[in-house]
């Protein structure tokens, strides 16, 4: 017999580690147990997400593509879509600790629409794609400093 103490735990472990569960799947981790229900969830961050990897990707433009001179695309409306397919993957997922945890993570990182936007002055000054994290900087303010400078700012 379940208790509403172990539906509340439940219901508060899905809030933490996902994005919430239906009463249905509350009732399925009860008969599981605890125990069993964290394993299932830790699981997800190596199984296969069979109803995220459904959703079809988006289009965008390839970024060899979207570089070349004189080429014009709306880059707003490739990450309007993206932002929405991610947010219907984060719904869909059968790995929903998986889908949190980059959800938070992403954060974390260099990485916003703004940025992306410069990423193609990097590009094309360094064609080989392995700019330093000082030239980002530098390209997003369109100048390099000379001289004994950038040699300090660009070890």
């Amino acid at each position: 017999m379940t208790t509403s103490s172990t539906s509340s735990t439940l219901a508060h472990l899905f809030r933490r580690a996902g994005f919430g569960a239906t009463p249905a799947e509350i009732e399925a981790a009860e008969k599981l147990g605890f125990e069993a229900a964290v394993d299932k969830l830790l699981a997800g961050l190596t199984e296969v997400d069979a109803a995220g990897s459904a959703l079809g990707v988006p289009h965008l433009t390839p970024l060899a593509q979207a570089n070349i001179p004189g080429f014009s695309y709306d880059d707003y409306t490739e990450f309007v879509a993206l932002s929405t397919w991610w947010i219907d993957r984060m719904i869909v997922s059968d790995t929903p600790l998986r889908e949190k945890l980059v959800l938070l993570l992403h954060e974390q990182f260099p990485t916003s629409y703004q940025k992306v936007v410069g990423r193609g002055l990097v590009r094309r000054a360094h064609p080989s794609s392995r700019a330093r994290p000082c030239d980002v900087d530098l390209a997003r303010h369109r100048h390099r400093p000379q001289g004994p400078r950038q040699r300090e700012l660009c070890p």
